[in-house]
């Protein structure tokens, strides 16, 4: 269903919870007069307040707020008023993003959002609805269908490329045990990933002076790795300190979380957008809507704009093999078999819709993963696929997304068509 259809169809909120949704975001604002202020920096406040709010009840929504302390909601609410509030403010931005001008990108970004958001709320009410729809409804867009034929052509490559025999899962996971970094290397190792991945994009965009991310153990931590962004251009890239991370893996998230991912994200986008157009539904960190597609999807594209094949296996050999204390001969092969379980692991969001609808078994979905994605741990896994249900197309999806559009003019553009898009989070 077409996404002005599905908001179209979705229940409508009673009339007197709208309005008392409505006068409560109002009476939030309330501050002593002023200079009148735009249609669409109420709009922002208003997206900004829900989008708290609705964190208060699924804090995975939002990762992080910077930017009035007073927008930040007070004691925790229930979800029906606040999503009357979001659907009033659909039909203030609709008519905004429909008339053009100079207005229109900025109401079409809110809009999005908001839509999306939307939907986080009415699935907090219960709403349910096939995840591949779920997808389309709250990045913006259809999801392209999973490339088959690539992913069993990559299957017989990494067959003929992993030493052994038997099973490709084992094999895999044998391998990777060999690219472990030692644990009391793995700080030092990530740290000069990080700093490798800072001085090839930072030889590509100019980025503001004083800018760093520096790397933290923690441990644990519910994720491989994790960009906290504490404003003023300065970030902290979490490595969970208790995970065994191959050297692949590593390198990875120093470009994902750090350079040209997350926190140049961040830093570009509080620099152009929030500083310097005063645009502060942009110091809102979003885990929804199409800024998190292309956010995912700029991190996992940037990881081989920094470093494609050629550079990566150099740095490998020359770097960070030596630092990790592993053999440097191991570097094209690291590089070939890290590229066909990629394409591969893109299967992955597929299998796990089929299984979050009902459509076959936890144990039928364990075994594809397995077969065909090659997932070290798929049982596990499940319990994470229905935390993050349609967020999982976000990585594979985003990446061909944004790939495609920042080689949209060659190679030579590339850098900089990345650069535009953190500053406007729109293709």
């Amino acid at each position: 269903m077409p996404i002005d259809g599905w908001i179209q169809s979705a229940p409508r909120m009673n009339r007197r919870a709208a309005i008392g949704a409505i006068a409560s975001l109002a009476l939030a604002r309330c501050a002593p007069a002023g200079p009148a202020v735009a249609p669409l920096d109420e709009a922002a406040e208003a997206y900004v307040r829900a989008a708290l709010r609705l964190a208060q009840h699924q804090p995975r929504l939002v990762e992080g707020w910077r930017g009035p302390a007073a927008w930040a909601p007070g004691p925790r609410e229930p979800v029906a008023g606040t999503v009357a509030a979001i659907e009033a403010l659909l039909g203030t931005l609709e008519p905004i993003a429909a008339a053009g001008g100079e207005d229109a990108p900025r109401a079409r970004y809110l809009l999005s959002q908001t839509r999306a958001l939307f939907l986080a709320g009415r699935r907090l009410l219960g709403q349910s609805m096939p995840v591949a729809m779920e997808a389309q409804i709250g990045f913006g867009r259809a999801m392209p269908p999973a490339d088959v034929l690539l992913a069993l052509s990559a299957r017989d490559a990494l067959d003929q490329r992993l030493p052994g025999r038997g099973p490709l899962g084992p094999r895999l996971q044998a391998y990777r045990r060999e690219e472990l970094v030692p644990a009391d290397r793995v700080e030092a190792v990530c740290a000069q990933a990080l700093a490798i991945c800072r001085d090839r994009t930072r030889a590509a965009l100019t980025l503001p002076e004083g800018e760093q991310a520096a790397v933290r153990l923690v441990d644990p931590l519910p994720w491989d790795g994790f960009c906290r962004y504490e404003g003023g251009g300065r970030s902290t890239i979490e490595i969970n300190g208790a995970a065994a991370l191959p050297l692949s893996r590593v390198l990875r998230l120093a470009a994902h979380e750090g350079y040209p991912g997350h926190h140049v994200q961040h830093v570009v986008t509080e620099a152009a957008l929030v500083e310097g157009r005063g645009w502060m539904e942009f110091a809102l960190q979003p885990a929804f809507g199409p800024h998190l597609l292309l956010a995912e999807g700029a991190a996992e594209a940037g990881v081989d704009l920094v470093l494609p094949d050629d550079a990566r296996e150099r740095v490998y050999a020359e770097a960070l093999l030596p630092a990790a204390g592993l053999d440097p001969a191991r570097a094209a092969d690291m590089v070939a078999i890290e590229r066909l379980a990629l394409d591969m692991e893109a299967r992955i969001p597929e299998i796990l819709a089929e299984y979050l609808d009902g459509r076959v078994s936890g144990e039928q979905a364990i075994e594809q993963l397995a077969e065909q994605t090659l997932v070290a741990d798929p049982r596990a896994f499940l319990p994470f696929a229905e935390r993050q249900r349609a967020t999982l197309y976000a990585y594979p999806v985003g990446r061909d997304l944004v790939w495609a559009a920042v080689n949209a003019d060659g190679p030579a553009g590339a850098w900089r068509a990345l650069d535009a898009l953190y500053r406007r989070w729109q293709l």
